[in-house]
Formats: structure tokens, sequence, C-alpha cells
């Protein structure tokens, strides 16, 4: 996939965040930072990363844009075990909720729902 692409799918995978908080070159910035992991599929990208918090080391899955079939065998696998091997006890993931309904099977469930209000 060549950059352009890949540009494009963190972008859709930005839209359905409605925060803002993040450009597709913020997005880039952590991950040539070492802050964050870009997975780059034939036609998916996810980026995730580990979160520290004050009772548990947490993956989170915060961008995913593509095909879901793909993402499930390509990108869980390794963000599962990359996740263990960081000493992550949790992960989490947002987006929409189709992903949660793939990642069921695995032993995902919804914890919450966010809302967004622009002030």
């Amino acid at each position: 996939m060549n950059a352009e692409k890949v540009r494009e799918l963190i972008g859709q995978g930005l839209e359905r965040d409605k925060t803002g908080a993040y450009s597709v070159q913020n997005v880039l910035d952590l991950v040539e930072a070492h802050q964050a992991e870009l997975i780059v599929l034939k036609d998916s990208v996810a980026v995730w990363n580990v979160l520290d918090k004050p009772q548990t080391r947490t993956a989170h899955i915060w961008i995913v844009a593509g095909d879901l079939d793909e993402l499930e065998s390509g990108a869980l696998p390794h963000i599962i075990s990359k996740s263990r091997e960081l000493g992550a006890t949790k992960l989490t993931v947002s987006g929409r909720r189709g992903w949660i309904r793939v990642l069921r099977k695995y032993g995902m469930t919804e914890a919450s729902t966010a809302g967004v209000m622009d002030l």
C-alpha cells in the first residue's frame, strides 16, 4: 500500500472519532516517535499503543480502517501478542461498534459509550 492510501485510511479512521483531537500528520508523528504503532496491511490500517493507567497497563486500538476481516486476521493477532509481551493486561478499542462485534468471539465486551459535544 502506498503512503497516500495509508494517509487516506488513517483519515477515514479519524473521521469516526468526531473529537478532532488528531490530524493524520499528528498520528504519523506519534508513530515516528514510537508512541504508537501503525500496522499497514493490504487493504487496511490499524493504529494502537499501550497506555499506563494507575491500575492497569492497557493496549488500546484507536484507529482501524479498511477491511475488518483483514484487520482481524492480520492486525489483531500481532496486537494481542505484542500487548502481552509489553505487559498489558487489558485490550480496549475505540471506533465503530462493528469492530467490537467482530472481537466478541475473543472475549471483547462493550464497556462504555462515549459522546462528544462542541463547546
